[in-house]
């Protein structure tokens, strides 16, 4: 389980004793629809200035440190992405994976975010309801 939802397990539990949906947020496997994502060119990479890439590798050292990704190895079949930053409220940066192209293969995952974000926001706010009619 990564990210914030670990700290908020306990709580999914008590409202549900669904596997699917306790599985699904201890780590979610994409199923691809038809085939494997085949990719005949690779993006074409973008061409960073100095100060971009310092940020880049310090953000990619982040994610290696946090085990958010690893590093690997080029094999064959591999489906290559682009990366981009985007400049955060609080200063800082952040690294996006550009997931676009590779996002045709599989579908039903937005319908399983959706779903996910829809019982969260309605347990955040039965909690809400709950803690207000307490005082």
């Amino acid at each position: 389980m990564t990210g914030r939802l670990k700290l908020y397990f306990p709580e999914w539990r008590e409202l549900t004793s669904d596997p699917q949906i306790l599985k699904t947020l201890k780590g979610f496997n994409v199923d691809f629809v038809d085939c494997l994502p085949v990719q005949i060119f690779p993006q074409k990479e973008i061409a960073f200035n100095s100060e971009e890439s310092q940020i880049i590798s310090s953000e990619l050292g982040k994610l290696l440190t946090k085990v958010v990704v690893v590093k690997s190895q080029h094999c064959h079949g591999e489906f290559l992405s682009t990366i981009f930053l985007r400049k955060k409220k609080t200063g800082g940066y952040r690294l996006i994976l550009n997931l676009k192209n590779l996002n045709q293969y599989f579908f039903k995952i937005n319908f399983i975010y959706k779903a996910q974000f829809y019982v969260y926001k309605h347990y955040l706010q039965c909690r809400y309801h709950y803690a207000t009619s307490l005082t």
